[in-house]
């Protein structure tokens, strides 16, 4: 739908005068019986500029409606001599228009006043008359509009029969033409009246009333404000100087914009063709937005960009992407602010600069090259898309960048060492984490890897205080969520009232993911395996909502927008389709069916305490709780990957126990204040005396003390058969869990 908007646009910004600036004359009778066969050339305009923008009219048919108005304009020019010695009234063109170009329906004069106003913009002159010389000049940019326009229609016809990237970059770049053609009738020096909004918005209307069109009332505000931050001015109005400067932005930016509105994936089936192709747009984009930054004076200021976001009308299509965008334009907003400071690494801290610009092409380049490459090693050595062996694929990369320059080696070196270093999780082209010990490298698990370790490389090297940017302490993730925390509670991404949100994020990543080590620090192969962690619960998180919410939610909604949910209601719809929710933990379900009633019920409770907000409880469940479970199960999935090994019994045994042991050495020791840090014996004790008895020692009572120091002396007889019973068990003792609010009671969030 938008694209169509851009065209129309254009279309309408080329041909405005041919539906309604024209003239008047003395004897319209004598003009009208010269030549009625041709009367109501316009008439058929509305369904005529349909058929262009789907592709469908023939140049013929095109040309003959312009043909029309330009004979007939010619005509008019010869017959009629105005009303006024210097040329033609607005009521000189209303019976013009309405008795010889448009006669099966009835042409207002709001529209041939709104018309004038556009003259007065275009061409000068005053609102209430139509100058000769002005028509002349009219005439010529019809005459423009005429070719350039019908030179769009085989590119409009190739988008609607095959949507590949050639098609469409060179529609792209016909649209970017045909701005620059209308641009080049208005290389002018005078200085000539502001077309206001509010006449823009009134020709519209009166043309959409005219012909039936669906659009939005709103549709000028968006231009208004994006001409302000493009080329500066005042807001309500286009200002007479800036009409080419307009024209040639609107021909770029629309032409990528429709391009990119219109690419098919499915139909572009070359390596990475669909990505490219949206990057070289992209290119057109940034083109703009630097002449931007030049005409603003080194800076696009977020107050532009915020009223350019608060212009943008709520669609009428609910499946538009600007749905989204409406809704959470207030967290965008605030998320920009952030985002250009600090991921885009700006130069100034109002606004977007070339600085910025160019670190967002540059990643968008680098993530482009990345994935070319890799869809053609899969298609030059005819790899299974499924999946191929981390050797296989090094190999054949290997051989694959003999005769690449120096960045091309660079970029498939990088994948190479993705495929080496990162456990496959992605089966195919899922995006739910599927935790089998047998998945390979597909092509869909690599190009998520592809793109989430350049994200995390990205974010260390924006944030990360240590190691030259390679390690992010604690700190720093408290400064990522406090920077981004606005926006993401506007967007309902986050809960305003959780504590210590990055204390519990940086130890999840320390914890238990891969490659974590619990050394305090997060590298970046933490934040790309915790990143594809949170995208893959997030995913689960989103199947189980679309079931339970409708089962279980009241009417009441919670900070997340979730509907709170009855606990007895969610437990029991939510285990009762633990093969359906569970799908992507094989071993888990495995494990879980051979469980007997008892230990089960023991799971859920340990599964719910490590996982809601407040522990076990009778309070309602909510989105953070929601989000939580498959998170979790995600964490002790992967402890079990990476250490349950040989056999594979789906135990911890004591070795393995100690060999995930390191990973929980630092919350070891933060439990217990007295515990020297550096003491691994005790610490090494406590871990596995925790996995063994599922709780942590008892050091308040002599018996207590007393067991856990027999355990500790006893270390050569330790045995240890730890199911995942046993680690939900200890999992609420290393997260902890907040303190419900004082007052508030079961049912009553």
């Amino acid at each position: 739908m938008y694209s169509r908007r851009f065209l129309a646009v254009l279309v309408l910004a080329g041909s405005l005068g041919a539906c309604g600036v024209l003239g008047q004359k003395d004897d319209v009778q004598r003009l009208l019986e010269y030549k009625s066969d041709s009367a109501g050339c316009l008439n058929e305009f509305g369904p005529n500029v349909r058929k262009f923008m789907e592709g469908t009219i023939s140049e013929d048919a095109w040309t003959k409606s312009w043909d029309c108005t330009l004979d007939s304009l010619d005509l008019f020019q010869q017959f009629v001599k105005g009303s006024t010695e210097e040329g033609y009234s607005q009521e000189d063109i209303h019976n013009f228009v309405s008795r010889f170009l448009v006669t099966d329906k009835p042409v207002s004069r709001e529209l041939i006043s709104a018309s004038f106003a556009l003259k007065a913009s275009l061409f000068g002159g005053n609102r209430g008359l139509l100058a000769r010389a002005e028509l002349k000049r009219f005439v010529e940019l019809l005459k423009l509009s005429k070719k350039a326009s019908t030179e769009l229609i085989p590119h409009l016809r190739n988008r609607a029969k095959n949507p590949g990237a050639k098609n469409l970059a060179e529609l792209s770049d016909a649209i970017e033409k045909f701005g620059s053609v209308i641009a080049e009738a208005f290389t002018y020096t005078t200085e000539n009246e502001p077309l206001m909004q509010s006449d823009a918005q009134r020709m519209l209307d009166e043309l959409a009333l005219l012909y039936g069109w669906p659009v939005s009332r709103d549709w000028t505000g968006p231009v208004m404000s994006g001409k302000v931050l493009l080329m500066a001015g005042a807001q309500d109005r286009i200002e007479g100087r800036l009409w080419p400067q307009f024209f040639r932005a609107i021909g770029a930016l629309g032409g990528a914009a429709v391009a990119a509105a219109s690419a098919k994936p499915d139909k572009m089936k070359g390596p990475n063709e669909y990505g490219g192709f949206l990057v070289r747009m992209g290119a057109k984009v940034k083109k703009v937005l630097e002449a931007a930054v030049d005409t603003n004076e080194g800076v696009i200021a977020f107050s532009k960009i915020d009223q350019f976001l608060d212009a943008i009308p709520t669609p009428t299509d609910p499946e538009s992407g600007l749905v989204w965008l409406v809704k959470n334009r207030d967290g965008v907003k605030k998320g920009i602010r952030p985002a250009v400071r600090k991921l885009l690494w700006s130069s100034v801290m109002t606004g977007v600069d070339r600085k910025s610009l160019n670190i967002a092409y540059a990643l968008a380049e680098t993530w482009n090259r990345g994935q070319t490459h890799l869809e053609r090693i899969f298609e030059q050595y005819k790899f299974d898309p499924g999946g191929v062996s981390e050797t296989q694929f090094a190999g054949a990369a290997s051989d694959y960048k003999k005769d690449l320059d120096a960045l091309g080696k660079e970029d498939v070196d990088r994948l190479i060492t993705i495929a080496r270093k990162y456990q496959p999780m992605f089966l195919g082209n899922d995006s739910e984490i599927t935790f089998s010990p047998t998945i390979r490298n597909s092509l869909g698990n690599l190009t998520k890897f592809h793109w989430m370790n350049l994200a995390s490389r990205h974010l260390l090297q924006s944030y990360a205080s240590l190691a030259a940017k390679s390690k992010a302490t604690v700190d720093d993730v408290h400064h990522i969520i406090e920077d981004f925390r606005p926006a993401m509670v506007a967007i309902k991404f986050l809960d305003p009232t959780l504590k210590d949100v990055h204390i519990k994020r940086a130890r999840e990543a320390d914890m238990f993911m891969f490659s974590s080590n619990g050394d305090g620090l997060l590298d970046e192969d933490e934040v790309t395996y915790y990143l594809a962690v949170m995208v893959s619960s997030g995913v689960m998180s989103g199947r189980i909502r679309k079931v339970i919410e409708p089962l279980c939610g009241g009417s009441s909604l919670d900070p997340l927008d979730w509907r709170w949910m009855d606990p007895a209601c969610w437990r029991r719809e939510f285990f009762s389709r633990s093969k359906i929710f569970w799908d992507h933990f094989p071993l888990m379900v495995e494990y879980y069916d051979t469980m007997p009633e008892d230990l089960r019920e023991r799971m859920h409770i340990s599964l719910e305490k490590a996982a809601r907000r407040y522990g076990y409880t009778e309070l309602p469940i909510g989105g953070v709780d929601n989000v939580s479970f498959p998170a979790v199960m995600h964490y002790i999935e992967t402890l079990f990957m990476r250490y349950d090994k040989g056999v594979r019994d789906q135990k911890l045994d004591v070795h393995e126990a100690l060999t995930a042991y390191p990973n929980f050495k630092m919350i070891l020791a933060k439990l217990d204040d007295k515990v020297d840090p550096e003491d691994d014996a005790t610490l090494r004790a406590a871990f596995t005396y925790t996995v063994k008895f599922g709780k942590p020692p008892e050091t308040k009572s002599i018996g207590g003390i007393a067991h856990f120091l027999w355990w500790k002396s006893w270390r050569p007889l330790w045995k240890i058969d730890a199911t995942r019973g046993s680690i939900y068990d200890i999992l609420p003792i290393v997260a902890g869990s907040d303190t419900p609010p004082p007052g508030t009671v079961p049912g009553n969030p």
